[in-house]
Parts: structure tokens; sequence; C-alpha cells
């Protein structure tokens, strides 16, 4: 077993090693596991459309029911088809 104090420099490659595996551990998570968990005042959220986009349209967009609101996968709670974030992404 090495008894050599350990150095400033051996100290900062051993924690960049541990942090490029804690990201690499992140981006491979089931995208499911991270999906309506975000705000809607991060998202800038709003009820209405803005310059013709609207949630109905976007990807991340899930309907309800007939009449009813729908879900995203980005952000949490009851969304308006005729919605719109900054995430907005054309199916």
């Amino acid at each position: 077993m090495n008894k050599e104090p350990l150095s400033r420099r051996r100290a900062l490659r051993g924690a960049l090693a541990l942090a490029a595996l804690a990201a690499a551990g992140g981006l491979a998570r089931p995208r499911a596991a991270m999906a309506g968990n975000g705000a809607k005042t991060d998202f800038q959220y709003q009820d209405h459309p803005q310059d013709g986009q609207h949630c109905a349209q976007c990807a991340a967009f899930q309907p309800g029911p007939e009449g009813e609101p729908g879900s995203c996968r980005l952000i949490s709670g009851a969304i308006n088809p005729n919605g719109w974030c900054i995430a907005f992404s054309q199916r």
C-alpha cells in the first residue's frame, strides 16, 4: 500500500474522475424518470399561444381526454393545449 501523502494534483484528478462518472450516470438515466418535474414558472408557461405555436403542436405534449387539459413530459400539472412555453419543440 502506498503511504505517500495525497498530492493536490492527484486529489484533483480523482475528483474529476468521480465527477465524470457521476455526470455519465446522470445522462444514462431513462428520460421518463426526469419527465414532468419542471415548474411552469421555470419554463415561462402561459395559457395562450405565442407566434402561432401552442402545446398541442409540441413533441412533449400529451393530450388529455376530450375537452380536458393534457400533460407535458417536462412540466408538472395540467397543460392547456393552447398554451405555450420556452421548451416548445415542433412535432
